[in-house]
């Protein structure tokens, strides 16, 4: 008896250790460093995959059974009528994120043999779950289209080259990063930018290695809805070959009904030839007058064009050796590395893009409207309602919570600092019930097939009274060095991404309240327009228009800048989208953008900060590496970020600092010219730079030391 208990103690011990080590495979990243997760993409993290759905202790994955699955998969595909991937209108043109030219040079047809050698060499490598033994999920599918687009762009399978291309093979869709992956060629080392270039995300744990160990791509249609199967992405490609071949079809039968019956006499015949070769010019003309008025004004035709032919570059392409010429349809498919966020491609101002897969509250489709190429700007259509807006503004009215109620709008990446160029007031939506369901619907319409909370600051609500504005400023933070969380999103950081406006109330023409894009060029054809800065601001003088500015003043010279420049006027529920951020995460300064002052009643509006990784609030929080140690040698730790209250003024007594601006760190702040100055609230270790208006540093000011009084800084 004795004997058994002491059997059945070692058997429950080792039991216990098993499932120690399973939880520390799993859950051990967010045990060290105190419980807050520092998490490191390497390889190791994404070979958990198939060591957590057994155990962590055991062997891999039954073999037979992940080899059923992914043979099971694409025969499937294959013998199915409906979805055939023997289909020759079954070609696909593959983008890098955000660009509109394919980097194949011809379209690639998605044939049942090229598959199965992608199958062959990702064999062994996805173990499905128990629960999902009958289908292949989203990461599984992803690590096999990085396989199949690998050895159809670098000339033969991994195996065969050691990872690399051929060397005969010409690397289409390579990574074009100057700090690419060295250890990867071609398609591989565009999807696997490295440890240093890889941004941690949720699901980041679940990437299924390729067969070098390469990190995928995810993939995107030119709406931004991701693949998650290749029945998906069969059916999307035929579904759009039919809308192609249907609309075509329709073209032919309308130019034919056109043509003018010629069974009239002889004498009629040159008369109908006449007119025949008058409605061909006026068809030539109406061409040209289409393309022109779509391309500056974004007219309605487009949007069918587009759906007709939806692919940007790819019709230009030379497909002689690779495309049937009796199939001009090609289905463009966007390549999004591993760790980074999907960004929409856009070609021209007024193109549209049509998101069937996001609907408003009413069950209305949303679509993008391009406004600017640099930056890029879009309308939202259908995005949300008046009532929706309304909602919105009662809530705000009603906050009595000292954090989210409205109050005096501030500034800054650590704490809250009032600054006196921001002289709107703002109140903070974080989990109200209307606030969630618009910021799913923003999720999604930019590509996002999971909501994470993590990725989302609060609806932020602002009003804007009479004169109330916001200079010209980015939304993307600069990175504090001895803030533990990486602000470089071109690196392994986190930073807002993308933003999205929210325009709550109507301002006529003359009232004010645009949004200006101070580095954007102003599409403008009214043949009244003055683009002067100076007769400008003698004609709005003279009219009046601005009598409640004062003279010289920053809110002058705001909106002369507001008229000149790329703006967008408020009307209640229109949306619009921008992007802070390239694809590959280093900062988009042509987003630089202000809250034109308000000339003539009062602008409601809200907006939206999205992030392409998870805030430093949130698990998975991208960290720097080593910060905790680099504290211990400067003595310094997170709570010597210390409020301090200080004055920058400019003397006069150097001409120097004539017509200076104030920076904090590279961040515009300010106008600091002769007797001017500026009150901010700031912190310790921040600093400050005084430029000339060529952007040259003239004076450094670090904060570096606390103190209950205000401290002055002068020039």
């Amino acid at each position: 008896m004795t004997e058994w208990k002491t059997m059945a103690g070692k058997a429950l011990l080792a039991f216990e250790l098993i499932c120690f080590s399973w939880l520390f495979v799993v859950y051990g990243r967010h045990i060290i460093h105190g419980g807050r997760e520092i998490l490191t993409i390497k390889r190791a993290e994404a070979r958990e995959l198939k060591h957590t759905h057994n155990g962590g202790g055991g062997p891999p994955c039954d073999r037979s059974v992940a080899d059923f699955v992914l043979q099971e998969t694409v025969n499937g595909l294959d013998t199915s009528s409906s979805s055939s991937l023997s289909s020759p209108s079954l070609w696909v043109s593959l983008h890098r994120n955000g660009e509109v030219d394919a980097c194949t040079n011809a379209p690639v047809a998605l044939t049942m043999q090229s598959l199965d050698q992608a199958l062959h060499a990702f064999r062994g490598k996805a173990c499905p779950q128990p629960e999902q033994e009958q289908s292949l999920n989203k990461y599984m599918v992803e690590s096999l289209l990085t396989e199949f687009w690998a050895q159809s762009l670098d000339g033969g399978s991994a195996a065969a080259n050691g990872g690399a291309a051929a060397p005969s093979a010409p690397l289409q869709c390579a990574s074009t990063d100057t700090k690419k992956n060295k250890n990867l060629a071609g398609f591989r080392g565009f999807c696997d930018m490295g440890l240093d270039r890889t941004v941690p995300q949720p699901d980041s744990i679940h990437l299924v290695e390729g067969p070098m160990g390469n990190l995928p791509c995810r993939f995107y249609t030119r709406e931004g809805v991701r693949i998650s199967s290749l029945e998906q992405l069969v059916q999307l490609v035929q579904t759009k070959a039919a809308a192609a071949t249907a609309a075509t079809t329709a073209n032919q039968q309308r130019e034919l009904s056109d043509d003018p019956p010629r069974l009239k006499v002889e004498e009629d015949a040159a008369t109908t030839k006449d007119d025949d070769n008058n409605d061909n010019k006026n068809d030539e003309n109406d061409a040209s007058t289409t393309t022109t008025t779509t391309t500056t004004t974004g007219g309605g035709e487009e949007k069918t064009n587009d759906e007709i032919n939806p692919t940007c570059a790819s019709s230009s392409n030379d497909n002689t050796t690779t495309q049937s010429s009796s199939s001009s349809f090609s289905f463009d498919l966007y390549a999004v590395p591993a760790g980074r966020v999907f960004m929409f491609a856009p070609k021209f101002v007024g193109e549209i893009f049509a998101l069937p897969h996001v609907l408003d509250q009413t069950g209305q489709p949303l679509s993008l409207e391009v406004l600017s190429l640099q930056p890029r700007v879009f309308d939202i259509h259908n995005f949300f309602s008046e009532s929706e807006a309304q909602e919105l503004i009662d809530k705000a009215i009603r906050e009595q919570s000292e954090t989210h109620k409205l109050h005096r709008s501030t500034t800054g990446t650590i704490g809250a600092s009032v600054f006196n160029r921001r002289t709107s007031e703002n109140a903070w939506d974080t989990h109200g019930t209307r606030a969630q369901v618009i910021k799913k619907r923003c999720m999604s319409a930019l590509g996002f097939d999971e909501y994470y909370e993590s990725h989302t600051d609060g609806l932020q609500i602002l009003r804007y009274n009479l004169t109330t504005a916001y200079v010209p400023h980015m939304d993307y933070l600069t990175d504090v060095a001895r803030e533990k969380y990486d602000y470089r999103s071109e690196g392994r950081g986190g930073n807002r991404f993308a933003t999205i406006l929210l325009y709550m109330s109507d301002l006529e023409e003359s009232w004010g309240g645009e949004t200006v894009f101070s580095k954007g060029e102003r599409h403008n054809n009214k043949t009244d327009h003055i683009e002067d800065r100076d007769e400008l601001t003698r004609h709005l003088r003279e009219s009046g228009e601005i009598s409640m500015l004062e003279p010289g003043s920053w809110e002058e010279t705001m909106t002369i800048t507001c008229r000149t420049k790329l703006s967008v006027r408020p009307q209640k529920s229109r949306a619009v989208l921008f992007y802070s951020q390239f694809p590959n995460g280093t900062v988009d300064n042509s987003s630089e953008h202000g809250g034109c002052p308000v000339l003539q009643g009062t602008k409601w509006a809200a907006n939206l900060w999205v992030w392409n990784a998870a805030r430093k609030e949130f698990d998975h929080a991208p960290f720097k590496f080593g910060q905790e140690e680099e504290e211990k040698k400067v003595g310094t730790s997170e709570g010597s970020f210390t409020s301090v209250s200080a004055l920058f003024f400019n003397s006069g007594q150097d001409e120097r600092f004539n017509g200076a601006r104030l920076y904090w760190h590279d961040q515009y702040f300010g106008e600091l010219g002769v007797g001017e100055s500026v009150r901010v609230n700031t912190y310790v270790t921040h600093v400050w730079n005084v430029k000339d208006r060529q952007g040259n540093t003239l004076h450094t000011w670090t904060i570096n030391q606390a103190s209950s009084e205000e401290q002055h800084f002068t020039v």
